[in-house]
């Protein structure tokens, strides 16, 4: 893409490199970019990369390399963190230019299938056209009128009979059956952060800092019934972005602690429990589950584990989290999609035994492509039945790396 300004008169059809930087900035400072430090990084390289004429940097494993530190060898194909936040990225970029009072901005874009920016100046405001008058309307004949209109008729049928054989033959994506019953709910969609949390946690947050200090250590505060109650930003941010993943669907919802809401609160709307709640939220609602978070200290050190009912006793995918975060290689996670009897309405459980794993967890339920693969596996009827899904997390310097599945369950 070239940036330079044309010669002679004509007007340019593209910004320069500073207006489209200064721009950049603009965007970057916007309340919709500068709360997600991970969509901020992402436009920044994009952009950068794309006014140098480095578009071979801007390669999926090669942005996963730079940008979120993974390493040279990842599993592009386990690890959606690139196209997770690309995807946000080009959501926060829809939803801030569709704002009027940005209208007559440099336009930055992100096209689906790419990771190559396009940069453009705004549309003009188009001039409405002096009325004019009808002329008078030819009359046809009557017999060729109905004769068109029986032809016309018969088209529309035949086309919509085509239609429903098409949208018969081609399943919908596996994205939209895990979400449908949230999306199609009448109800604003209600985001639960679990895990509260305390600011003087956050006191030890260098390198040899456990792995339960050192993970979204900054923190922002909630009220919820006269009460404060803290939650890590990282869960606050991935909240949002599930937020943000669901207006896309046209899905309104709004994020609470899970500390202080009621029963009742769970049973009024379509439910996401984010965080290490889901125990607690799934005795509240009456379910079963058939995973389960255990820990062994309720101090918040000590080791967790998910404990699968099929195999008591057993404690494969654990965590200690009194050990330094750098010695911490992998997390583990849930994610359970679980049918409420008493209200009908379903309710998706996303946590992990740390914040990683409840970040990469989050990032699985908003990527097509992952969930097709995993679903690939499930029984057909997998979206009218209660879903249990463990995941291992490969951590990296903190953050989410490879991720895989382990095991799934149905019921």
């Amino acid at each position: 893409m070239t940036l330079d300004q044309p010669t002679g008169t004509a007007a340019p059809t593209q910004p320069g490199a500073e207006a489209v930087r200064a721009q950049t900035e603009r965007l970057l400072a916007h309340t919709l970019f500068r709360y997600s430090q991970r969509s901020c990084n992402l436009l920044r390289y994009i952009v950068d990369r794309t006014l140098s004429h480095q578009n071979d940097e801007l390669k999926e494993r090669i942005i996963g390399i730079s940008v979120f530190n993974r390493a040279p060898d990842y599993d592009t194909s386990n690890d959606s963190t690139v196209r997770v936040v690309a995807n946000e990225v080009r959501k926060r970029l829809t939803e801030y230019y569709a704002q009027p009072e940005h209208a007559s901005e440099v336009r930055i874009e992100i096209p689906v299938r790419t990771y190559v920016a396009e940069f453009r100046l705004a549309e003009p405001v188009p001039v409405a056209p002096p009325p004019t008058v009808p002329a008078e309307p030819v009359k046809a004949p009557r017999r060729f009128l109905r004769r068109y209109l029986w032809a016309f008729a018969a088209f529309v049928v035949v086309a919509v009979g085509i239609a429903a054989v098409v949208r018969l033959a081609l399943p919908s994506a596996e994205i939209d059956r895990f979400w449908a019953p949230v999306v199609k709910d009448p109800a604003p969609a209600l985001i639960c952060v679990g895990s509260p949390f305390n600011p003087s946690d956050s006191a030890d947050n260098s390198a040899a800092g456990s792995i339960a200090t050192v993970p979204g250590a900054k923190s922002i505060p909630f009220y919820n019934a006269e009460q404060r109650v803290y939650v890590r930003m990282l869960d606050a941010n991935a909240a949002e972005q599930l937020g943000s993943f669901l207006r896309g669907k046209g899905k309104d919802s709004q994020i609470r602690p899970t500390q202080g809401s009621q029963l009742a609160d769970f049973r009024s709307a379509p439910l996401i429990l984010y965080g290490m709640s889901l125990n607690e939220s799934a005795a509240k609602l009456g379910v079963d589950l058939h995973f389960l978070f255990r820990k062994d200290s309720e101090s918040g050190q000590g080791v967790r584990w998910i404990e699968d009912l099929g195999r008591p006793g057993a404690r494969d995918w654990f965590v200690d989290l009194s050990a330094p975060s750098d010695k911490v290689g992998v997390d583990y996670a849930l994610i359970s999609r679980v049918r409420d009897k008493t209200s009908g309405r379903w309710w998706i459980g996303i946590a992990g035994l740390t914040g990683v794993g409840t970040l990469a967890a989050s990032q699985i339920v908003v990527d097509s492509k992952t969930m097709d693969n995993i679903c690939a596996g499930l029984p057909r009827d997998w979206d009218k039945r209660n879903l249990q899904i463990v995941l291992e997390i490969k951590v990296v310097q903190g953050e989410p790396g490879a991720t895989r599945v382990l095991t799934t369950y149905t019921w």
